[in-house]
């Protein structure tokens, strides 16, 4: 899966991390205290059992400065491999600490959108000082604004895509082929800034064609569309990334056919998904212990439940993204042998107990 970058473009990219674009890059070591604490200190990841799961050990970060490594490693990984269509997916709300102390009165969507724009901002920090300027395009004009004031001057071109699809209407926009596809406009990374201050940032509606390397923020629909247009358009000798593309597992923002594009297209170099089983709150199947599906390219998924005491345990592996199907299937055998271990320990404390 995913697209095959030209040597032109993967020989760009890895002076990333040869050159000074690598040491631009937050160092896990360069963490603050709060970016130290441990990943599984976050909200949604809090365990509420203290039963000790197998001895086998999960390769998950077990921090927040190992979260920020992996991400790193794993994208030079996925450079290397030549891999110019990249996927990252991490937990919603999750605090990077790169804008300091997290403000957790803020409520659940501000801390997603602040997250989503914490994720963008460590990726800009790579290309720092590499000479090459990538396109940020965020899906709100709220959320380009609070960017462009917390980031003040950058290196990069950060921009509105609206593009031209009702989020609401999946489907119903057709993409053009390519002899028919209109020239992109929005006028490139030399383009002034056609906004003053005050008014609201001008939207493009696609991709411009000169770009070469793109992060699309929390994209919805519409915007999905515009990148799909642009990755048939230009080809694999341009990189984009998509971050918290979580529009993409939602039936009613993307249908079947543009998910099965943006699914065989893209390589998924980094994920850390915290309800892989898709439960619901309140649903009586729910684990007592926190389930994650994690990958780090180029090794494999790996599904695993996390105890409040001891290390992850693996309740399943695979090369490819596990379906929602055996995810389930993994997840009930787990909690069954969980909860079947506690019916044995209680009786056999009887059954001790009566023999005496």
């Amino acid at each position: 899966m995913g697209s095959v970058a030209p040597a032109r473009l993967v020989h760009l990219l890895l002076a990333l991390f040869a050159g000074s674009g690598a040491s631009s890059f937050i160092a896990p070591s360069s963490l603050s205290a709060q970016r130290r604490e441990t990943v599984f200190s976050h909200p949604v990841l809090k365990g509420r059992s203290r039963t000790r799961g197998p001895c086998m050990l999960a390769a998950l970060p077990r921090t927040t400065g190992e979260m920020v490594g992996a991400l790193r490693t794993s994208v030079q990984a996925a450079l290397q491999a030549r891999k110019s269509r990249i996927r990252v997916d991490m937990p919603p709300g999750f605090d990077f600490g790169v804008e300091g102390q997290s403000k957790r009165s803020e409520g659940g969507v501000a801390e997603i959108v602040r997250s989503d724009r914490q994720l963008a901002r460590l990726f800009l920090g790579m290309f720092e000082g590499t000479g090459l300027v990538p396109l940020i395009v965020f899906s709100s004009s709220e959320q380009l604004k609070a960017a462009k004031k917390i980031w003040g001057a950058t290196e990069a071109k950060v921009a509105l895509l609206a593009g031209e699809a009702a989020e609401s209407t999946p489907g119903k926009k057709k993409l053009m082929s390519k002899s028919k596809r209109k020239p992109s406009g929005g006028g490139g990374f030399g383009a002034p800034s056609s906004s003053a201050a005050g008014e609201a940032p001008k939207a493009m509606a696609s991709v411009p064609a000169s770009t070469e390397v793109l992060f699309v923020v929390a994209p919805g629909g519409a915007q999905l569309l515009a990148v799909q247009a642009f990755c048939q358009s230009q080809g694999s000798d341009r990189l984009v990334v998509l971050l918290n593309a979580r529009c993409i597992e939602q039936e009613d923002k993307v249908d079947d056919d543009q998910r099965a594009f943006f699914d065989d297209e893209f390589e998924t170099v980094v994920a850390f998904d915290t309800n892989p089983a898709r439960l619901r709150s309140g649903d009586d199947e729910i684990p007592k212990d926190p389930i994650v599906l994690w990958r780090g390219f180029p090794a494999e998924w790996v599904l695993a439940r996390k105890p409040k005491l001891g290390p992850p345990s693996v309740l399943l592996k695979s090369d490819e993204k596990p379906a929602l199907a055996d995810i389930r299937k993994a997840v009930d055998q787990a909690q069954q042998a969980r909860d079947g271990g506690v019916l044995d320990a209680v009786t056999s404390l009887f059954k001790g107990s009566l023999s005496a």
